[in-house]
């Protein structure tokens, strides 16, 4: 089987953020994102009470809402090796009273197979016929999720067929997301918080391969 992240993304749910800061601007005046990045912005940033959002070069979209701030990287790269890491730990330095809830990291993986993805997953997952035809119509697609309590939060993965236009070879996709809520302690330094769950993206990402080798790959 052949591997690979598609994408990976960091959210920070918050009572009140404020969509109307995000701008490409505001983000390079703060040295939110640095020029030594290489990052340029692409086609025309949105700027609105609801929703905020700005796309550069290199795969990178920053979004905005009310409850919720979100980074991606669609590059392909893994997220301890991203840039996002530090471009959300700099946001959080910049803006540190803001009422932040919760962190989730997320991670999209796409495997090859050797059969159809639907396939794949009933050969893998499930006992012979467990799933039989409705009427005379056949299954077309099926998809799982599992949770996992990890150390100081929780760990979601779903599995899928994938689809994907213009592409033939067959492969499922798993995504995981390791959510964390912030501040259970009433002494809790929410910032300090936020930056040491993303000083450990490795343990975090490690525990996700764990997972998804042991789930998919058997191992």
């Amino acid at each position: 089987m052949e591997t690979k992240f598609a994408d990976n993304s960091i959210v920070i749910l918050a009572a009140e953020h404020n969509p109307t800061v995000l701008n490409p601007d505001f983000l390079l005046r703060n040295s939110i994102i640095s020029e030594e990045w290489g990052l340029s912005v692409v086609g025309q940033p949105i700027t609105t009470p609801a929703f905020s959002t700005v796309v550069y070069s290199k795969n990178i979209t920053i979004s905005l809402e009310p409850n919720k701030f979100q980074v991606t990287d669609a590059s392909g790269c893994p997220i301890n090796k991203s840039i996002i890491c530090e471009l959300v730990r700099r946001y959080v330095d910049v803006l540190p009273h803001v009422k932040y809830q919760a962190l989730g990291l997320n991670f999209t993986k796409l495997t090859t197979v050797t059969q159809d993805g639907t396939n794949f997953i009933l050969d893998r997952f499930f006992k012979n016929n467990v799933l039989p035809s409705v009427n005379g119509n056949d299954l077309v697609n099926i998809g799982f999720n599992c949770t996992y309590e990890i150390d100081g939060g929780v760990l979601s993965l779903t599995i899928n067929k994938g689809a994907q236009k213009g592409v033939d070879e067959p492969f499922i996709v798993t995504r995981g997301n390791i959510h964390r809520n912030l501040g259970q302690n009433s002494e809790s330094n929410i910032p300090k918080e936020i930056n040491l769950i993303l000083s450990n993206t490795n343990k975090d990402l490690n525990i996700f391969e764990s997972a998804y080798n042991s789930i998919i790959k058997g191992n």
